[in-house]
């Protein structure tokens, strides 16, 4: 195995959050009513058991949106208890006054310890441009939309489920000229949110640091480096020689990703801001 350096210059944030709530269906119904009559929030019906029954969908004057929904299919009625979720991304949403007058609601409507997380997103950004991040395929099930090798999109696991890997461009989402800005996303349920697993749930990158070859390589070499760069399994196609001299070289040029635990520790810290 390479044994690469550390990027350390990267920015987390909580990108999508899911909690669970429970209150009086008095509550509930009541907050239901009010939504009737905003022509800013969508509403639909669900039977899907993985889903709740009453969905709506709130556009903010923001431009953004978040979703609530009561009567979770899953769950077996109770009398007079409404079980639900709602699901926004904090980054986008917390400072909109719809969303905090709705979120208020639903927090005073709660009792202790009734709001709950469920599942969330961390988003990892590193300054670095996306063509010169390599992922490694692992067990989970792969997936990719490639249009070039800037505009590369790589996904491991199924999405919205615990471990679900998400590779882009984020720089290129945003319409930023003139900056390297690579994003990695994770999903994780909240229940398994110790540091040990979600950086176990983190996949193996590589993460070129120069473009400039080591001293001494030879043009052979190089088309076998950047043949490297591109699918790093390759490594196990190489002979022992071979193979040794060319992970010296890929040390000099890479960089890895591990998990931050004061970052991630910030990051929970936050999530803990919007239970009951």
């Amino acid at each position: 195995m390479i044994k690469e350096r550390v990027l350390k210059d990267v920015l987390y944030t909580l990108d999508k959050l899911t909690l669970q709530f429970i209150m009086r269906n008095a509550d509930a119904q009541s907050l239901m009513d009010k939504f009737s009559y905003e022509t800013t929030i969508n509403s639909q019906i669900s039977n899907k058991k993985t889903g709740c029954h009453y969905n709506y969908y709130v556009d903010l004057e923001c431009g953004n949106s978040f979703w609530i929904g009561f009567e979770a299919n899953w769950k077996k009625k109770e009398t007079g208890i409404c079980f639900g979720r709602v699901e926004f991304n904090p980054a986008k949403v917390a400072d909109s006054l719809i969303f905090q007058s709705i979120f208020g609601y639903v927090l005073r409507s709660c009792g202790s310890g009734m709001l709950t997380p469920v599942r969330f997103d961390l988003a990892i950004d590193m300054p670095v441009p996306r063509d010169k991040v390599c992922l490694i395929k692992d067990k989970r099930m792969y997936s990719e939309y490639r249009n070039s090798a800037s505009d590369r999109t790589q996904y491991l696991g199924p999405r919205n489920a615990h471990g679900f890997v998400k590779l882009y461009n984020k720089a290129l989402e945003l319409k930023l000229d003139g900056i390297d800005l690579t994003r990695l996303e994770l999903t994780i349920d909240y229940g398994n949110r110790s540091f040990d697993e979600v950086q176990r749930l983190i996949p193996t990158m590589y993460i070129l640091d120069s473009y400039q070859f080591p001293l001494g390589i030879s043009g052979t070499e190089k088309v076998i480096v950047t043949a490297i760069l591109n699918d790093i399994s390759l490594l196990n196609e190489l002979g022992r020689k071979m193979g040794k001299k060319i992970k010296a070289y890929l040390s000099d040029m890479l960089m890895g990703l591990v998990l931050d635990v004061n970052k991630y520790n910030h990051v929970l810290d936050y999530i803990d801001t919007f239970k009951s």
